[in-house]
């Protein structure tokens, strides 16, 4: 009896997207090295980064939403227009590489959606704050983080550095599982 309650609140407990940042890999394959990501980003919601990457990309599209992919070159989401445009539902990845420039932000919007007279990304912006280990699961908290420390990251990373062998200050920026 209790089941609907239950069907609802799991629906409604998914309402937005992750947007999700990689250095270099800009054929958009998906081996190797970790991520910068804004969890949980909703439409219209910028994530960017000071750092060029080679592709950005949206996970976790709830099932029905049709969404389109906004990369942005400068930091901040603040061209005029999107640099690349891509779109996907339904679950699936949408990956959009940055070809021989590098992008610096993301954002997504819902498609046939009426244009917001305010522009892309008026919801707000920030900084990519997760970064997200090769194996998907290890993540940290870079709020705050500077360049070469984001950097660093990435090398670690993509040398498939355990998290067990972590220098000890990365290692204490870990986010705890739920």
């Amino acid at each position: 009896m209790f089941y609907p309650t239950l069907l609802i609140t799991l629906a409604s407990a998914v309402t937005a997207i992750d947007i999700r940042m990689r250095r270099g890999n800009t054929n958009c394959e998906w081996g190797g090295g970790g991520w910068l990501a804004c969890n949980n980003a909703n439409p219209d919601f910028c994530c960017w980064t000071g750092e060029g990457m080679g592709t950005i990309w949206l996970a976790a599209i709830p099932n029905g939403w049709n969404v389109q992919a906004k990369v942005w070159y400068n930091t901040g989401c603040n061209d005029r227009a999107p640099l690349l445009q891509g779109g996907g539902r339904n679950g699936a990845n949408v990956c959009e590489r940055a070809g021989s420039d590098y992008v610096r932000g993301g954002t997504y919007s819902f498609v046939n959606k009426k244009r917001d007279p305010a522009g892309d990304a008026s919801k707000g912006c920030k900084q990519a704050d997760t970064f997200v280990l090769a194996d998907g699961v290890t993540q940290y908290n870079i709020t705050g983080m500077l360049s070469d420390g984001i950097n660093e990251l990435f090398d670690l990373s993509d040398n498939f550095t355990a998290p067990a062998d972590m220098p000890q200050y990365i290692k204490d920026l870990q986010l705890t599982e739920l």
